[in-house]
């Protein structure tokens, strides 16, 4: 089975902007939610990291980057894990190990954490399998103090980024799966 998940989002404190925000790799979890047809099946995996950094330069052009290693990922049964890393993320070849999911313009996100909060959807770059495709990425998060937290959300269609959609004893993977994480960053 495969199972393709990524990543997420930091958010900004008024107090960081101008400064970076990074994301502790101990401090951002990724999962995901994958249906199988018949649709009672339902595919659960965790335990990615993620990794990576935000910032606003002196020009006030601003990047954001997470970096995910797919081959975290585990469902709670090794065979099925197998297959999500060998035969369908491919996880052993470097190039597709790590998901990096892009965000080229976080203006509006830095913008509107003016009062503490962002609760809102930003375009993102996803990197995955060899292939970089836009997604919506919903946001929900808060400045406390000398960090931010937050959850983020957003699905994927695997066929989208070349991956073959998981299929084993009669039971297939449907194409689009369901990601969600916890985010805490750190303003340095």
């Amino acid at each position: 089975m495969k199972i393709v998940c990524f990543i997420l989002l930091v958010s900004f404190s008024v107090q960081g902007f101008g400064r970076s925000l990074r994301i502790d790799k101990k401090k951002c979890t990724v999962s995901f939610l994958a249906q199988g047809r018949p649709s009672a099946i339902k595919i659960e995996g965790e335990g990615a990291h993620c990794e990576g950094e935000f910032f606003v330069d002196a020009d006030q052009e601003s990047l954001g980057r997470i970096t995910i290693d797919l081959s975290d990922f585990t469902t709670g049964m090794g065979l099925r894990d197998r297959h999500m890393h060998e035969k369908y993320l491919e996880t052993k070849k470097e190039a597709f190990k790590k998901a990096t999911l892009t965000f080229s313009d976080i203006k509006k996100f830095r913008q509107e954490m003016e009062d503490g909060t962002f609760k809102g959807t930003l375009n993102a770059q996803l990197s995955l399998h060899g292939v970089t495709r836009e997604v919506p990425v919903n946001l929900d998060f808060a400045a406390q103090e000398s960090k931010s937290k937050g959850h983020f959300k957003f699905q994927l269609k695997i066929s989208d980024y070349g991956i073959e959609i998981p299929s084993f004893m009669e039971i297939t993977m449907a194409d689009v799966v369901d990601v969600s994480g916890e985010v805490e960053a750190a303003i340095h």
